[in-house]
């Protein structure tokens, strides 16, 4: 039933032959760091490859501490581990969790049992920086020395965390005395730190330590009178009951422990978790226990296809036409995003403001008639979601703005737009924001000669990124609005048609008010004059539309979570 994983022997010895790669102070970086940088990342390869095959495994590490290993590389893979846990939970991308790991490995390079982590974190950063000033692990690596003096939205995104789960690891993995479990961690963090309860990733750690945090784990019979039995719990059988009575009925394979003589036994046996008494995480010496491990890839959420084609592919957009209400509740249940964003905005929509909560009623509220329009902005929400980008809900109030802008802005031409379909046009028009690699990188409150550098990002991508106008035309055409496909394709010509232009307006409006920055809004004074006589728009100055929008939108800048 277990899978002999040879590969975690490979990656212990690789993380402990790090050391032989640290730069000497004769040899220049750009010597030294290829080759350094090159390890990292096949290690970084190989860990992800391993939590590919076997998530079991990954949990194992949080449970064992190889005793081969020093203390600061112990440590160090249990960072790895809980990295690599967070961010499946989190759903990021596979690019931003390898620049999370591969910087923890890089720090493996610098540290040693006689330093803290933030001065590994220190040494990194100054190797880093002798190499390649622009190195995308720099503002990381000084996100998270500065995690303990400065608020989150001043940092890297992803620095708080790369504090976090070094603090978390150091915790697990004490000098001296017996190692905590990770329910017991919790518990210490809960009655030290007011207010971690509501933290994110308290509660994603909270509920797999109550759940899928077994493998790897020391246990021994509750009930032996005479002769006590210590187990090894190797997986956790496959629970199809309810979550109250799987607290109750819980079942793990397990294999009997000789503490005499530190071995497993060979037989499987599966036992009631409510029989056994958990132990104390423990170093373990033979490497070939981590065999023992049943694969089990339930444990962390699956790797999801969240490209954007694969949003298309998937599209319920142009399969719901002529369908009963009850077949299209029927398939849009399956989407629970897309089925609470229909919910969410009835509610918005309707008088009493009351919570709507059946698709149904929903579905209802909304119409038939803009039924397709609703639906094809939640896809595009549903898609925008599943980014786990680290600035989502800025982002979010961003696109919001955007909606709000075109939807002001046409209700005041000849040619008003409904907000159903304001919505979708914006939202098509804003959905590659959620791509551009560069915001992942960016602290929120960053600025460049007095201009947020988010703003300067979007700006850049907005207005000079080829691939911007042709990834809108696509999902325009998809969501069947072939005016405003062949609107933007003029999008970067000095004489842009009315659609565009009108688009090209409320982006300028919703930069000025949303990112507020003095070069926005000289744009915004630029363009207004003549957009407004082509558009036929009220001769109305910059401010009263700053003043209308703001009405209208109600955005706000939210402050990042962990």
């Amino acid at each position: 039933m277990a899978t002999a994983d040879r590969q975690w022997p490979q990656f212990y010895l690789g993380i402990q032959q790090l050391k032989q790669l640290r730069p000497k102070p004769t040899v220049a970086a750009s010597e030294a760091m290829p080759a350094l940088l090159q390890r990292t990342a096949e290690l970084c390869s190989l860990f992800i490859e391993l939590a590919n095959d076997n998530a079991a495994g990954i949990m194992a590490q949080l449970n064992l501490s190889p005793r081969p290993l020093p203390l600061y590389l112990a440590r160090i893979v249990k960072m790895l581990a809980l990295a690599l846990i967070l961010s499946r939970c989190y759903s990021w991308q596979r690019q931003r969790t390898e620049q999370l790991l591969q910087t923890l490995l890089n720090t493996a390079v610098f540290a040693d049992d006689s330093v803290t982590s933030q001065q590994a974190w220190v040494r990194t950063a100054k190797a880093l920086q002798q190499y390649d000033q622009q190195h995308p692990q720099l503002p990381l690596l000084i996100g998270a020395c500065n995690s303990q003096r400065q608020p989150p939205w001043q940092l890297h995104p992803d620095g708080p965390l790369l504090a976090l789960v070094s603090q978390l690891a150091e915790k697990m993995l004490p000098e001296t005395g017996s190692q905590p479990g990770l329910s017991q961690l919790l518990n210490q963090y809960l009655s030290h730190q007011a207010g971690v309860d509501k933290s994110k990733w308290y509660c994603l750690l909270l509920q797999l330590s109550q759940t899928n945090a077994l493998p790897g784990r020391f246990a021994r019979n509750k009930t032996s009178r005479n002769l006590t039995h210590y187990w090894f719990i190797i997986g956790q059988v496959e629970n199809i009951d309810t979550a109250k009575q799987a607290e109750q009925t819980a079942q793990v394979y397990v294999r009997q422990f000789d503490p005499a003589s530190k071995s497993i036994g060979h037989e499987v046996h599966q036992m009631p978790l409510a029989e056994l008494a958990l132990l104390s995480p423990q170093y373990f010496k033979d490497f070939n226990w981590l065999g023992f491990i049943e694969r089990d890839n339930t444990l962390l959420p699956a790797i999801a296809d969240n490209s954007l084609s694969n949003c298309v592919n998937q599209s319920l957009f142009a399969r719901l036409t002529g369908l009963s209400v009850s077949k299209q509740v029927q398939m849009l249940e399956q989407r629970p995003l897309i089925s609470q964003f229909l919910q969410r905005n009835a509610a918005s929509i309707s008088r009493q403001q009351l919570p709507v909560n059946r698709l149904r009623h929903a579905i209802t509220m909304l119409g038939q008639d803009a039924l397709q329009s609703w639906v094809a902005q939640a896809e595009v929400y549903q898609y925008c979601q599943q980014q786990g980008h680290p600035h989502q809900s800025w982002l979010e109030q961003l696109q919001h703005c955007l909606i709000q802008a075109l939807h002001l802005l046409s209700s005041a031409t000849p040619r008003p737009i409904a907000l159903s379909k304001a919505g979708v046009i914006a939202r098509c028009a804003s959905v590659s924001i959620w791509q551009e690699p560069a915001l992942f990188q960016t602290a929120l409150a960053r600025q460049v000669r007095q201009q947020p550098l988010l703003g300067i990002y979007i700006q850049q991508h907005i207005w000079r990124s080829a691939s911007y106008p042709e990834l809108t035309r696509q999902l325009l055409e998809h969501y069947q609005h072939p005016d405003w496909a062949l609107a933007i394709q003029g999008w970067h010509s000095q004489r842009p048609g009315t659609l565009a232009l009108l688009l090209r307006l409320s982006w300028q409006l919703t930069m000025a008010v949303f990112i507020a920055d003095e070069v926005s809004e000289q744009r915004l004074t630029a363009l207004l004059p003549a957009a407004a006589g082509q558009l036929a728009l009220p001769k109305q100055p910059v401010t009263y539309w700053q003043q209308q929008l703001i009405a209208a939108s109600q955005c706000y800048y939210p402050l990042p979570e962990m």
